[in-house]
This record gives C-alpha cells, sequence and structure tokens, in this order.
C-alpha cells in the first residue's frame, strides 16, 4: 500500500466510481446504480458542503468516498458515501480511505454515518475504527432494509446509552 494516495476526487473519476458502484451487491439492494452515483457526484463536485476523495493505487482508482461536511445535524461531518472497489478489498484500502477522511473530517465535532444494519462487515469495520453504534433506524433509506447510526468523535469517548 505504499503506492496510495487519498486525494481529491475528480470528473475524470466518475466513470471508474461509477464501475464500482455497479459491481457491489449492496448499491443493487438500494436499487444504486453507477450512472445514478455519477450524477449525484457530478452535482457535489460543485457543492461547498460536499468533499469527495479517491484513494488512488499505482493501478487507479481503488475507492472513493462523499462527505457532507456540516451533514450531521447541521455541525457533524456525515459519510454519506464510502466505495472500495472488488479487487482492493480485503487489502486495507478501506481503512486508508477512512484515515484520509477522518484527518479531514473528525475535527472538531466528530463524523457520522450509516450502514445497512445485516451488514455486518462494514458494521465491523467500523467498530474496529472506533466507531460507536448510536441506534437502529428501520426502513430509513429504502423500505424493509434498518440502518445502524455510527458516530466517532475526535477523541474516543466511551459512548454510553
Amino acid at each position: 500500500m505504499s503506492n496510495t494516495s487519498c486525494d481529491e476526487l475528480n470528473r475524470e473519476d466518475l466513470a471508474q466510481c461509477a464501475a464500482i458502484i455497479d459491481e457491489t451487491e449492496l448499491f443493487r439492494d438500494y436499487g444504486t446504480t453507477g450512472q445514478a452515483i455519477t450524477k449525484l457526484l457530478e452535482k457535489a463536485l460543485s457543492d461547498p458542503s460536499s468533499d469527495l476523495l479517491a484513494l488512488r493505487t499505482g493501478t487507479g482508482l481503488a475507492g472513493f468516498a462523499w462527505v457532507l461536511r456540516n451533514g450531521a445535524f447541521g455541525r457533524s461531518a456525515y459519510l454519506r458515501l464510502i466505495a472500495v472497489s472488488s479487487v482492493s478489498r480485503g487489502h486495507g484500502y478501506g481503512s486508508r480511505l477512512l484515515a484520509g477522511i477522518e484527518a479531514k473530517h473528525l475535527l472538531p465535532h466528530g463524523l457520522f454515518l450509516l450502514t445497512t444494519e445485516t451488514n455486518t462487515g462494514a458494521r465491523r469495520f467500523y467498530e474496529t475504527s472506533g466507531y460507536g453504534l448510536l441506534g437502529i433506524i428501520p426502513g430509513y433509506v429504502k423500505p424493509g432494509l434498518n440502518e445502524c447510526i455510527y458516530y466517532k468523535a475526535y477523541k474516543a469517548q466511551a459512548l454510553t446509552r
């Protein structure tokens, strides 16, 4: 992973972003396509409230993320989307991309995100990365799919219920 960089996503990356979305089963469960994501990312590129990050390797785009700067309660950053290509999964690229996101957005008020309740791999990934589960939101994004809301503060603090 020494040949990786986390920097700004640009228009030239959109086709690779679409391919990553189309190859990922989870996005199909939501009815999300690469074409639809391309349209959303095109708008986000010119939206000052959005930050689009790309994780690049020597062979191309390994993954990307979309953060809304104050997308959680108008105060904290919200990780709207993170995706890693199928060939890049399991090699630490997701952790590298998340570290890049946190370096830019964890301060001052932490970072929120949602993940599907049944996506145990993602839940384990976030929990091992220091995110605390705040609760479950039934059918929030799509009826029949429950979302887990996670939060990580700048200084790791135990979350109490």
